[in-house]
């Protein structure tokens, strides 16, 4: 293995990957590929979905580069069924995502699948990799034409989960660059140690991108991009399935793309039983599984009152968490520790599931509750913590933003919320507070990372403390009973969110 020539190859891409971005920025180009905020969406200003078009053209420079200069190179890194098979995918995806990520263009549902099956077409039956024989746990089963067939579907399951994910600033690239990184490991493992020259100048490319997409994003991925990380992961995972005469467990390639899979299926269930609770028709409950909303996982923690960065870090130690098991199920025989990773990796989902609070009714949105007239008056900030606290009260208060207390005097306001962004502007934040205190002697609600201890100035004038991250159904039941009792209650702090005592509870 030449490390020093898959080093250099690898700063190549990372480096044309970077500086292509870098200019494209620059260019009027970016005003034809602007993406506006809508109600689903975490961004609040309009941010260019060019990344994937930059991607693809410095992964194809690069290509030439090493093409004319390293024709040794250019053959370990496209030469082979993997490479080419993603580069396949990457035309195809170019030719159609391009055109779907500009601002006047439409493409349409029907075509973009068209476009999906064609990749995943041509990866089995052009360049011949699928599924052909299932390994689990030392059993094998022979799939024949059926394997190639499942493959086909779970190539743009894969592909389309990843589009799905795609919610939040670095997300869909450091999910990408998780599941390389282990398909790479696990195929480096059984014994093909060419796969690096495919697998480590992508995610040189990704990595490229992620500078510039890393919170705050100044640029998406756009579905030219989602759709070609989604067809990398997708192509890896088959080749990893597809080693399985070399003692490569087929679960592994499920936990490659573990990620993506488990927050569609998760979502998709979800969507059912929410629409059952409604008590709608079984055809309409199908219709709005694969209706979009904004409860996905990413969606949850910003609710929470995560930061993007902060939610990023948290679902990018859940995706290595679960990937990791497709190593353990390649590194050992031992029946035994097989079956104690899988066991894990459920444990551990169901723990972040419950973290996330799958299954309360408080993300239910109840259109029949009656409607309570109070008003919450907030400033700071966050854009961000305003959009999950209008989610959570929903109808059952009025959200009032404000930037100086003059806008809301004269006003009936039932609670106050200071969100305190930074430390470094804690000082205007407490001084917001204190000019409430000064005309209200309504609770204020004081959200920061500081110590409350630091602020002996708003101690004794009825300010909760809460520290972030917010857990934000919590926050709406502790601001519910204070104001329902008059804002008089006494309360403690339990793992940074305000609660109220129980003898105060109804």
């Amino acid at each position: 293995m030449d490390y020093t020539s898959l080093s250099l190859t690898s700063l190549l891409f990372f480096a044309l990957s970077a500086l292509s971005i870098f200019f494209v920025l620059r260019t009027p180009l970016v005003t034809f590929f602007l993406d506006a905020p809508d109600r689903r969406k975490m961004h609040q200003l309009q941010i260019p979905r060019i990344g994937g078009f930059a991607i693809l053209i410095s992964y194809a420079v690069s290509l030439l580069i090493l093409y004319f200069f390293s024709p040794d190179l250019f053959q370990k890194v496209l030469l082979n069924d993997t490479g080419s098979a993603i580069a396949y995918a990457a035309l195809l995806v170019f030719i159609v995502g391009f055109f779907d990520d500009t601002t006047f263009v439409n493409v349409t549902v029907p075509v973009k699948f068209a476009m999906q099956f064609g990749v995943a077409i041509g990866v089995v039956y052009i360049f011949d990799i699928s599924f052909q024989e299932v390994f689990v746990f030392d059993y094998s089963i022979n799939l024949g034409q059926f394997g190639k067939v499942a493959t086909v579907f779970w190539i743009v399951g894969v592909t389309n989960a990843l589009n799905i994910v795609d919610g939040i600033d670095g997300l869909a690239g450091s999910v990408t660059i998780t599941s390389l990184l282990i398909a790479a490991a696990v195929v480096f493992i059984s014994g093909n140690t060419d796969i690096l020259f495919v697998v480590l100048p992508l995610i040189a490319v990704i990595l490229g991108f992620l500078v510039f997409n890393y919170p705050p994003a100044k640029l998406f991925a756009g579905d030219t991009g989602s759709l070609f990380f989604g067809s990398l992961v997708a192509i890896l995972s088959v080749k990893v399935a597809s080693l399985g005469s070399r003692g490569v467990d087929s679960l592994a390639a499920f936990y490659i793309a573990a990620f993506p899979v488990i927050e569609v299926w998760v979502s998709m269930v979800r969507r059912y039983s929410y629409a059952r609770r409604d008590n709608q028709r079984f055809k309409d409950a199908i219709r709005k599984v694969v209706s979009p909303d904004n409860l996905h996982m990413h969606h949850r923690l910003i609710f929470k009152g995560y930061s993007h960065e902060q939610a990023l870090h948290f679902l990018i130690f859940f995706a290595v968490s679960i990937s990791s098991v497709a190593i353990i199920l390649v590194l050992t025989d031992n029946l035994i520790l097989k079956s104690a990773s899988v066991l894990y990796s459920m444990l551990f989902l169901i723990m972040v599931l419950k973290r996330l609070d799958y299954g309360k009714r408080n993300y239910h949105n109840n259109q029949n509750g009656e409607a309570v007239r109070r008003v919450i008056a907030i400033t700071g900030d966050s854009d961000y913590f305003e959009h999950s606290l209008r989610h959570f009260t929903r109808n059952r208060y009025w959200i009032a933003r404000f930037e100086r207390v003059s806008d809301i005097m004269g006003r009936r306001v039932d609670a106050f919320v200071v969100y305190n962004e930074t430390v470094d502007r804690i000082h205007v934040d407490i001084q917001r507070a204190m000019d409430i205190r000064s005309i209200n002697d309504r609770p204020i609600f004081f959200i920061t990372d500081a110590d409350k201890n630091s602020i002996p100035e708003l101690t004794n004038k009825q300010v909760y403390f809460i520290k972030k991250p917010v857990d934000m159904p919590y926050l709406v039941h502790d601001i519910e009973k204070i104001v329902s009792n008059g804002g008089s209650n006494r309360f403690s702090e339990i793992n940074g969110t305000l609660t109220v005592e129980a003898s105060h509870a109804e």
